[in-house]
């Protein structure tokens, strides 16, 4: 018996043949048993699937986010999308929770938003001719970033 079914279509994969355990398959005929026949279809990803990862960055004033970078790529559908790193900035615990379970879509329309947190460092006024861990003046802290005014 010789059956056309045509190659079927799903986006993100490519149409790799038809299995069945149900016949003996050979040159793609098959004699009809005596028993049912199920054919399942295999798929190979494809790897110009296309994705966004949009990367957010805290800002310095406030504790809102704004858009830093945009990145359109391709991939295998299913497979992970890239991690990026920014100066003075740590991808947050929910980001990276985010990025693991992530999955590029075989439809194409993946868009993962990530999000860094601004790092904080420390500035410290000591007495001048005074060794480290003298008496301190001032210290406080400021984001990767901020601009900081000198005390006078």
């Amino acid at each position: 018996m010789s059956v056309d079914t045509g190659a079927p279509v799903l986006p993100g994969y490519e149409f790799s043949g038809w299995e069945t355990t149900d016949a003996v398959v050979t040159d793609e005929q098959f004699a009809m048993p005596d028993t049912p026949v199920t054919f399942t279809v295999t798929w190979m990803p494809r790897s110009d699937t296309p994705f966004t990862v949009e990367y957010y960055q805290q800002n310095a004033i406030d504790d809102s986010y704004t858009l830093a970078d945009t990145f359109h790529g391709e991939g295998t559908a299913r497979g992970n999308i890239p991690l990026k790193e920014f100066e003075g900035f740590l991808l947050t615990p929910d980001s990276v929770t985010a990025a693991d379970s992530f999955k590029i879509r075989s439809d194409g329309t993946a868009t993962l938003k990530l999000y860094y947190e601004r790092e904080r460092f420390a500035v410290t006024y000591a007495y001048a001719g005074r060794a480290a861990g003298d008496t301190v003046l001032q210290a406080t802290s400021y984001w990767y970033g901020q601009t900081v005014t000198f005390l006078a």
